[in-house]
């Protein structure tokens, strides 16, 4: 698993590797949502995502 902090407020692109198969995003208000690639990259409010945890096919996903 990989995490990149996300700031909304900054302009430019953030590389997901091609290996990534499933996002755990986390938003401003705490809660967090699971999302195939596909769908996080067509979800239309990503400004409220501050942090993604980025998993790759296979990897178990953290239950915090």
């Amino acid at each position: 698993m990989k995490t990149i902090k996300i700031n909304p407020d900054e302009t430019g692109w953030v590389k997901i590797d091609g290996s990534v198969r499933t996002i755990v995003a986390h938003f401003k208000d705490g809660h967090k949502e699971t999302f195939s690639l596909v769908e996080f990259l067509t979800f239309k409010r990503r400004n409220l995502v501050v942090q993604i945890d980025c998993y790759e096919e296979g990897e178990e996903i953290k239950d915090d």
